[in-house]
């Protein structure tokens, strides 16, 4: 029986070629979707707001963060800056303070961007390689990064896993893993606590 690593590792694989199967276009469109979905939960949110730069096979949330939608303006957009193992946020106010930085994600420029303790978020909105639609736990593309800083989090602070409907699926955990309150996709919001 395969150990929870290699299930794992194959699991990336998997979804890897789901990904890849994805056309441009029906990535934008879905990230679209997505976005609006968000826009009608954004309003409820206080305050602060940790958003990602995604990759070119991840949903695409930058709109959110630069055009505000209706009702969100009050919202401070933060992205992560990997530093060492860990993750820290930065309070970002224009795509021209994201950089190209590690693993070739867009970053905040900590010489232009002010930091932000995880504490004073009231909501992390999560990438991931693939989400279980029944228990809320994620799979990362497999350094950790993410795993380590969610577990900083403070307890009410809700995780939301943002990713496409072709990323569904069941994933193994390991007793460090971290489960989210819901996961966002294009085809609506799944609550799991």
């Amino acid at each position: 029986m395969a150990t929870t690593v290699e299930q794992k590792r194959a699991l990336r694989r998997t979804l890897r070629q789901r990904l890849s199967a994805m056309t441009t276009e029906e990535r934008k469109s879905a990230s679209a979707r997505i976005r609006a979905h968000l826009a009608a939960l954004l309003p409820q949110v206080p305050q602060s707001v940790a958003s990602f730069a995604g990759l070119s096979d991840e949903p695409d949330l930058m709109p959110l963060s630069f055009e505000p939608p209706p009702g969100t303006q009050h919202l401070a957009w933060h992205f992560p800056l990997v530093s060492g193992d860990d993750i820290q946020l930065f309070r970002v106010h224009s795509p021209h303070d994201l950089n190209t930085g590690a693993f070739q994600i867009r970053e905040p420029d900590p010489q232009r961007c002010e930091p932000v303790a995880i504490a004073d978020i009231n909501l992390i909105l999560v990438p991931g390689f693939g989400f279980d639609p029944e228990t809320g736990y994620r799979i990362g593309r497999g350094k950790g990064f993410y795993d380590r800083f969610l577990a900083s989090a403070r307890s009410d602070v809700r995780l939301i896993g943002i990713g496409f409907d072709c990323q569904l699926t069941k994933v193994p955990t390991e007793p460090h893993d971290v489960p989210l309150h819901a996961v966002m996709t294009e085809s609506g919001l799944l609550t799991f606590r």
